[in-house]
């Protein structure tokens, strides 16, 4: 048997204007992102894929939950 371990990134999402509920459930909507956790840093840590989310999406899912995207880390 042959194990590959699948590598996961992710990115520390800043965002502000909405509701935590509503951007958690936005952000893990979005293609290639498996969770998303709030940090009592203040940011969103998305878990995605090698190639993580582009940044224009997560900005569009920010706003559809009526927030506004402040940066990714």
């Amino acid at each position: 048997v042959i194990f590959k371990p699948e590598r996961l990134n992710y990115q520390a999402v800043y965002a502000e204007g909405a509701e935590k509920s509503a951007l958690l459930e936005v952000l893990k909507a979005l293609k290639g992102v498996s969770e998303v956790i709030w940090r009592d840093e203040g940011f969103y840590e998305l878990y995605t894929g090698p190639n993580g989310v582009p940044e224009e999406y997560v900005r569009a899912a920010v706003e559809s939950a009526g927030g506004t995207l402040l940066r990714i880390d």
